[in-house]
């Protein structure tokens, strides 16, 4: 039996391109780099790619974001949410 690798787009096209089409599900991932690179917006755009209706390209599921560098208080979280929700017509 085969398994078709399903892949959930980051919202980066660049990004999704250079993974060879975006993340890979059911696999946990790094986001590392620098300080303020970028890192947590990135896992808060991933992660809201994940959350979003599959009717949006999103996969309608939960997601996990364990930040070490204790960036995301409730509210930092509420306002980068809103920011992608908006964007994304969600």
């Amino acid at each position: 039996m085969e398994w078709e690798m399903m892949y959930l787009k980051t919202g980066v096209k660049a990004l999704d391109k250079l993974m060879g089409g975006g993340l890979s599900v059911g696999k946990p991932h790094v986001v590392y780099g620098k300080y303020k690179v970028g890192k947590s917006v990135l896992s808060m755009q991933i992660a809201c790619m994940c959350t979003r209706s599959p009717k949006y390209g999103g996969l309608g599921k939960r997601a996990l974001i364990y930040d070490t560098e204790a960036f995301w208080s409730d509210d930092a979280f509420q306002v980068w949410y809103g920011f992608f929700r908006d964007r994304w017509n969600d």
